[in-house]
């Protein structure tokens, strides 16, 4: 069984831009509760601006209690670095949240995954994102 640990550095969030992603986020939120109900381990959303306590009033309602428990939201570096220092070695934590992590390409982008291999070409305005290959 595979759980992840996520960090999702929300500085200098908008309400315009949740407004433009909350349809798909929404959606995911859904898909991933139903068919992946264990793989989020923990998420921590860091620098939350004073607009996400509104914000999350809108989203908890699409979570379980169980997946709500798994979300810690942090409001700046004295608060979240403490935590995400018990739960992840400084070595990986990047450092622009404060950690030491210097990726050659930047650690958002050091993993394997699908933005290793395609570009998005759809919005949440136009329907489902699609994917071509990345070059």
């Amino acid at each position: 069984i595979v759980s992840t640990c996520s960090i999702l550095d929300l500085k200098g969030l908008t309400l315009f831009q949740f407004n433009a992603a909350r349809s798909i986020l929404q959606r995911v939120t859904s898909l991933d509760q139903a068919n992946y109900p264990e793989f989020l381990g923990e998420m921590y959303l860091v620098n939350s601006p004073w607009i996400f306590k509104g914000i999350w009033s809108i989203i908890r309602p699409w979570l379980g209690r169980r997946t709500q428990s798994k979300i810690h939201i942090l409001t700046n570096k004295n608060q979240y670095l403490p935590v995400l220092q018990k739960v992840i070695d400084m070595d990986n934590i990047p450092e622009f949240l404060g950690g030491k992590c210097k990726c050659p390409n930047g650690c958002i982008l050091s993993q394997p995954g699908p933005w290793d291999l395609v570009e998005v070409v759809g919005t949440a305005s136009n329907g489902p994102a699609l994917g071509t290959p990345a070059e």
